[in-house]
């Protein structure tokens, strides 16, 4: 990615801006379940460090419904966002293990499921994983899907590398 002059490093902090105040103001006017998951989606998938910390906290927190927390996690990861999600990658799997091991196994499966750095093809990922599944305590149907996801991305990895 080529660095932005300051002139479209203002306009894309704006358009972020306009970005967020339209996802607040379309969220108050639609009540519905699915506008509030909407939203919680949207901000999730804002390309700001504050949405991705506060998108973080919320998916950890333990407060957020199956549903709330499904469309936070599809949010918050986006292939475009490597940069701004990069400090994250290294910290998902100790924090799904985390998860599990606090009791939250059924978090730890929608973290798996939905929340997964598919965008973060790399060898440090995988190993990063691996190491979560011999040592993180992780078992019955989350193993599964974590090796699944694993699995996934070593392919997408051996894709990647032969390119």
């Amino acid at each position: 990615m080529t660095a932005l002059t300051y002139s479209e490093a203002q306009e894309r902090s704006r358009l972020i801006d306009v970005l967020g105040y339209r996802v607040e103001h379309d969220a108050t006017r639609d009540a519905t379940a699915a506008g509030r998951l909407s939203a919680a989606r949207c901000r999730a998938a804002l390309p700001v460090q504050a949405a991705k910390q506060a998108a973080w906290m919320a998916m950890l927190s333990g407060t957020l419904s199956g549903y709330e927390l499904a469309a936070t996690a599809q949010g918050f990861w986006q292939a475009d966002q490597a940069g701004v999600l990069a400090g994250y990658v290294p910290r998902y799997f100790t924090a799904l293990a985390e998860v599990a091991a606090g009791g939250g196994a059924e978090v730890a499966r929608v973290l798996c499921q939905h929340g997964f750095p598919h965008h973060a093809v790399a060898a440090a990922t995988l190993r990063a994983g691996e190491r979560c599944l011999e040592t993180g305590g992780v078992t019955g149907s989350l193993r599964r899907l974590l090796a699944d996801q694993l699995e996934d991305l070593r392919r997408s990895l051996a894709v990647s590398s032969a390119v």
